[in-house]
């Protein structure tokens, strides 16, 4: 017999009522979850421990819980025996509550629960009932009042499933003063729910973005000596990619320099940069625009129909929806191509009709189950990449698929390409890579159904299918449609990034080679 069943046997002996049974683990289960409030542990004067006085009193004399004083508060702390009972009840509770958890987050949009999970109660398991104060990146995020009600949301749903309470906070300074309510969780629910969500929310690039946008935001705020601002190599090495964090707040304050909002601005050797402000309140505003761009992206659908939920958008909406996203990504594949063919000295870049809305029109109608999915990458495959001959996917890999000398002044070659993208702008690059990664998982994604002849094995994709596109094999006639919107989004920005990226490329060569006197 395990610990929990040897209690419950010692209660019923005693002819402890089933309600008094029930309460007696409520409680090891709340004081488990709420003594991470701080680690001296939970406040006596809890309103659920100072109605259930009696149930109390039978914890401590039975050894579960025991008394701690600290400055002038009375607290309580399980025992040994006591964590014990209460890790079991946790996982009893995880195991009961998993399913309808999972169901009630369909519900929120999905990037934004990532970011939460891991990104939010990663760093805590204590947080603030009205708005949590901050002091890094996180904070341009949290305080946006559309996300600030999805918390509240998300905590609910915990707190009614047995896995969140709400207890009394307190600090050391004036001999432990108490300082309102707070959430808390324990570390196994932080844990479950990160198995839950392993997506980040936010791509690696939009965090190193949001955290330059920070950064800049606390310069501006709180600049001194007439707005001169003086951001550091350090500072920007702590955003985790310094040469990412370094291009993208170059590429900003060079933009506001010719919009005439600073000038005086100086990139050191070492990495630091100074600038001074002319416009203040201008630059706030575009600064405030850079991560509000953010929040969108995990808003999601919110954002882009305002109160109308995903689960009121109907077929027709949806297939609306499709319709203008493959529009664009035909519009950038055709551009793409000429482009291409532009840098390949006007070779043909096609041994098939570059004329693709004939293939488009098998992605626009919405998909509701595995094999309608599996169709949908297959079309989606051979609109980008196979109807062309493979040449994205040949170009992007960085291979010569020119197959010739290099005779000609006006030939590139993909080495070439990579360096004029560099040259352009440093952070060019990690636009072409981020290109790169999303079409190359679009052809392994494909390779892998390919493979599949049983749409039943379609389950056994799921990691794979995770790692390719940062989302959990669809299982609901929601989320297919989901799924379906999203790879039409990357592959559409995929090829959008690509010509932004070409058309740099061809600009810097014409000029450089206008420069040495050779025909372009």
């Amino acid at each position: 017999m395990g610990i929990k069943e040897d209690i419950l046997n010692k209660l019923k002996n005693k002819n402890f009522t089933e309600e008094q049974i029930n309460q007696y683990f409520f409680l090891i289960k709340y004081v488990y979850i709420g003594q991470n409030i701080r680690n001296e542990g939970i406040l006596q004067s809890d309103e659920n421990l100072k109605k259930n006085v009696e149930i109390i009193e039978i914890l401590l004399k039975d050894g579960i819980l025991t008394v701690q004083k600290w400055y002038n508060l009375d607290l309580f702390l399980l025992t040994n025996l006591g964590i014990q009972l209460g890790e079991i009840l946790i996982y009893e509770e995880i195991k009961k509550e998993k399913k309808a958890i999972k169901k009630e987050l369909e519900d929120f949009p999905q990037l934004l629960v990532g970011f939460l999970i891991n990104h939010y109660i990663s760093e805590s398991l204590a947080f603030d009932l009205e708005e949590e104060y901050i002091f890094d990146w996180r904070y341009l995020i949290l305080k946006n009042k559309r996300i600030k009600g999805y918390i509240r949301k998300f905590f609910d749903l915990l707190k009614q499933s047995g896995l969140a309470v709400i207890t009394e906070d307190y600090v050391s300074t004036k001999g432990g003063k108490q300082i309102g309510k707070r959430f808390v969780i324990c570390s196994e629910i932080r844990k479950f729910l990160q198995n839950l969500y392993l997506i980040n929310g936010l791509s690696y690039s939009d965090l190193i973005e949001c955290k330059v946008a920070y950064i800049l935001q606390e310069k501006i705020e709180y600049s001194q000596r007439e707005f001169v601002c003086f951001v550091s190599e350090e500072e920007l090495r702590k955003t985790g990619n310094f040469d990412s964090a370094h291009a993208f707040i170059k590429n900003e304050l060079d933009r506001y320099k010719r919009e005439g909002l600073i000038k005086n601005l100086i990139y050191t050797l070492g990495g630091n940069v100074t600038f001074f402000i002319v416009k203040k309140d201008k630059i706030k505003e575009k600064v405030s625009y850079l991560y509000s761009e953010k929040i969108d992206k995990l808003l999601k659908i919110d954002a882009l129909f305002e109160e109308e939920s995903r689960e009121e958008l109907n077929p027709e909406e949806d297939i609306q929806n499709n319709k203008k996203i493959v529009s664009e990504l035909i519009e950038n594949k055709v551009k793409l191509y000429r482009l291409i063919a532009q840098l390949s000295h006007g070779k043909s870049m096609f041994k098939s009709n570059p004329n693709t809305e004939l293939f488009g029109l098998k992605l626009i109608d919405t998909i509701c189950d595995e094999d309608e999915l599996r169709n949908f990458i297959i079309n989606l495959h051979q609109l980008v990449i196979e109807s062309s001959a493979n040449q994205i996917l040949r170009f992007i890999e960085n291979n010569d698929f020119w197959k010739s000398k290099k005779e000609e002044d006006n030939k590139i070659s993909p080495k070439e390409f990579i360096d004029f993208v560099e040259e352009t702008d440093e952070y060019k690059i990690k636009l072409f890579e981020d290109a790169r990664d999303i079409l190359n998982n679009l052809h392994n994604l494909r390779n892998h159904y390919s493979h599949l002849q049983d749409s039943k094995k379609f389950y056994e994709s799921n990691i794979i299918f995770k790692k390719l596109i940062n989302m959990s094999f669809p299982t609901t006639e929601k989320e297919f449609t989901e799924t379906q919107a999203v790879l039409l989004e990357r592959t559409k920005d995929a090829l959008d990034n690509l010509c932004d990226i070409f058309t740099n490329v061809i600009c810097k060569r014409k000029s450089d080679m206008s420069i040495k006197g050779v025909p372009s």
